[in-house]
């Protein structure tokens, strides 16, 4: 029994080491990021994917949207985008309008920002945009010479 009783706080301590030796990240899949302590901590780029997984930033944006489009002047028949996946950060988001595809940065899956370019004679201002789970909207300038536009489109 005596024995018994000095073997328990050696086991004891056994068990605590052993509990705390056990690696947390050892069936996690970061992919883009790190784990530390069973959490994924996403690069640069990159943000959680709903899951505890790193997806890159534009995945939340790629594909061809069916939109809505509404123009303070004039209106080009345009019933869906589709956005591409670029260098970095950046997103090509075609068919705005007829010949014009903008260049736009993700900043996260909610936001993107589309700087200042020119394109075909015109300038499409700067701006930025919004996106949900199911939505993406944004409000675009096209200027050329004294002739100005704003439209404004969203996914359905």
């Amino acid at each position: 029994m005596r024995k018994l009783l000095k073997t328990l706080p050696v086991l004891a301590l056994m068990a605590i080491g052993f509990a705390a030796c056990t690696d947390l990240c050892r069936d996690i899949d970061c992919t883009n990021g790190t784990c530390a302590e069973g959490i994924c901590t996403c690069s640069d780029g990159y943000e959680k994917d709903g899951g505890n997984k790193c997806a890159s930033l534009q995945s939340f944006y790629v594909g061809t949207h069916a939109i809505n489009k509404t123009c303070a002047v004039g209106s080009t028949a345009t019933d869906s985008i589709t956005i591409d996946s670029m260098a970095g950060k950046k997103i090509l988001i075609k068919g705005v309008e007829t010949g014009i595809d903008i260049e736009a940065e993700v900043t996260s899956q909610t936001s993107f920002t589309i700087p200042e370019q020119y394109i075909n004679g015109d300038t499409i201002e700067a701006f930025t945009g919004t996106a949900t789970s199911s939505k993406i909207s944004f409000t675009y300038k096209r200027k050329n010479g004294s002739l100005q536009t704003s439209c404004t489109i969203s996914t359905k």
